[in-house]
């Protein structure tokens, strides 16, 4: 017998009705497996930052697909690969100003002043 989320063919477990997959998804994020994969489908099986082709392949690597969503509401923005997931969250979560980090990027330090 399969998981009972439509469209998922993956097996159902010994206990519950959805399979690994779609049963974390629902709880973490409200959609099943299959709507993530069309989510990610729709991005063109790209990350919505970095542009970097992704996929869901199970792994936590830095460039494998995550559903990226607002901390304070629990809405599915869109996917992300695992980079780009990580630095919105820790933006998210620290409060980080955008325009800091930009003038940050473009300035250049005056290594001139420190040389010994």
């Amino acid at each position: 017998m399969n998981c009972l989320s439509k469209g998922c063919n993956n097996p159902k477990p010994k206990k519950g009705n959805y399979c690994g997959v779609c049963r974390n998804s629902m709880q973490r994020y409200g959609v099943s497996g299959p709507e993530r994969n069309l989510i990610l489908e729709s991005q063109d099986k790209e990350c919505l930052i970095c542009k970097r082709n992704i996929s869901f392949d199970g792994t936590r690597s830095q460039y494998s697909a995550c559903v990226d969503h607002n901390h304070l509401t629990g809405d599915v923005r869109g996917i992300l690969c695992g980079n780009c997931n990580t630095w919105i969250g820790y933006l998210e979560n620290n409060a980080i100003d955008l325009e800091k980090v930009k003038l940050y990027l473009n300035q250049k330090c005056n290594i001139e002043k420190y040389k010994l």
